[in-house]
């Protein structure tokens, strides 16, 4: 179990990517998967690397959009105001409408303490 949590810790990359507007504020979003962007979704349990992200953007929250098994959508949540269901819907939309079926995840946002 040790080495692979290991291998999981050396495989893990966060990415910021462009802002995410809710409302009238914009918030920072950030990619966690592996190295090869392929089957990167578990890199969330990589509890090490989270808690760094947390303390890298300064919150005990993060709000966590599954996206595909390939990756995981991670927002801080101090950042912006925005709910769990609003956030929930925009999963559910992009899973009818972007993401393979055989790819999905889940329908809806999770909110994690780390």
């Amino acid at each position: 179990w040790e080495t692979a949590e290991n291998n999981v810790r050396k495989e893990t990359e966060i990415i910021q990517l462009s802002s995410f507007p809710m409302s009238a504020e914009e918030c920072d979003m950030f990619m966690i998967s592996n190295k090869s962007r392929f089957r990167g979704a578990s890199a969330v349990l990589n509890k090490k690397v989270m808690e760094a992200f947390a303390n890298l953007v300064n919150t005990k929250k993060i709000m966590v959009l599954p996206s595909s098994i390939h990756e995981m959508i991670l927002i801080p949540y101090h950042d912006c105001e925005y709910d769990i269901e609003s956030c929930s819907e925009i999963v559910k939309l992009v899973n009818e409408n972007e993401v393979e079926l055989t790819e999905q995840l889940t329908d809806r946002a999770y909110i994690i303490e780390v």
